[in-house]
């Protein structure tokens, strides 16, 4: 039952910080926009590349080769994903232009921010999410320590 509730909290936890990271797209797209909206739709096609690039590092290569000393493979697939998020992210940014265009053609603003400044701000996002997650492995693994003594 103690497993269950430790699950349940996680999972809020991480729902809130998405939700949280939603709102920062929100702000950091739509500032000196009108369209509210647009700018609300559009969050959403950023979120699943910025998701799975945070999972992504967080949760398979730190783990599995930067602590391990596996130092070459790290550096190697940390560019290989970023290849491959950057590519993500322009996909889910031309989708987000697509499909939200299609919807409306006389209230569409575009956004304030051009193609660089919104893969900076999904980098920034990524490198944020895995501060706090490595800041978070750092103090259960002190706790843990303590413990153990």
């Amino acid at each position: 039952m103690n497993s269950y509730i430790k699950l349940l909290f996680t999972a809020f936890c991480h729902i809130i910080f998405w939700v949280g990271v939603y709102f920062f797209y929100t702000y950091f797209l739509g500032y000196g926009s009108l369209n509210v909206n647009y700018v609300n739709s559009f969050s959403w096609y950023l979120m699943p590349s910025t998701i799975v690039t945070s999972y992504l590092f967080l949760y398979y290569l730190f783990p599995f080769y930067l602590q391990k000393k596996k130092y070459f493979l790290f550096f190697l697939y940390s560019i290989y994903t970023f290849i491959i998020s950057n590519c993500a992210i322009i996909l889910s940014i031309l989708f987000g232009f697509i499909f939200l265009d299609a919807s409306d053609k006389i209230t569409v603003i575009p956004l304030t921010k051009g193609l660089p400044f919104i893969i900076f701000g999904v980098y920034m996002v990524v490198l944020f999410s895995i501060v706090i997650g490595l800041m978070l492995f750092n103090y259960l693994d002190q706790k843990n320590r303590r413990f153990k003594k």
